[in-house]
């Protein structure tokens, strides 16, 4: 993404343009952590999820072990988003 940000804006240094994008990401996660939602108009929503912990099966033995609880952030695109990506053929 700095990179993509030097070539649109020829005044931002490769230093200023990765400490803008570390700063966007640094917004996303301190979002995350105070409302467990962060959403950027024009192109989806972050959202915190906590998965409890489950039993899961070896698929080849069969034998069940118990998978731990974690936290995902799943990412959903929003309709404008999903229009575009639809529309598209890869190497476009």
């Amino acid at each position: 993404l700095a990179g993509v940000i030097c070539r649109l804006d020829k005044r931002q240094s490769r230093g200023q343009a990765r400490a803008l994008v570390d700063q966007l990401f640094a917004e996303i996660q301190d979002g995350l952590r105070e409302d467990g939602v962060v959403s950027l108009s024009g192109f989806g929503v972050f959202t915190l999820k906590i998965k409890a912990e489950r039993l899961g099966r070896n698929p080849k033995t069969g034998e069940e072990h118990p998978i731990c609880a974690r936290k995902s952030v799943p990412f959903s695109p929003c309709q404008a988003m999903r229009l575009l990506v639809s529309n598209t053929r890869p190497g476009e």
